[in-house]
């Protein structure tokens, strides 16, 4: 079940309606999209959605252990790296 749509237009071609004709509308399971982007090509929008609720973030390379390395409990904790606790 969709929650937002973001309606998809020729930018050269709008049409004759009120509003345009939109190409196509494209049902996202996000309720509030944000940021917008296409590839250089045109022929993809990627949508960022605010407040997801999914969880995730980014995070530096510098903070991570390295590929070979199995992660300790520290690295998959949801605490911010620092100083150990005493």
């Amino acid at each position: 079940m969709g929650r937002a749509d973001v309606w998809v237009f020729d930018a050269n071609n709008l049409g004759a309606a009120a509003g345009g004709n939109p190409l196509t509308t494209v049902t996202l399971f996000a309720d509030t999209p944000r940021a917008l982007a296409a590839s250089p090509d045109g022929r993809r929008v990627y949508v960022a959605a605010f407040n997801s609720g999914n969880q995730t973030t980014t995070v530096d390379e510098a903070v991570t252990p390295p590929r070979s390395r199995r992660p300790t409990p520290q690295a998959r904790s949801s605490r911010t790296p620092g100083p150990s606790p005493s």
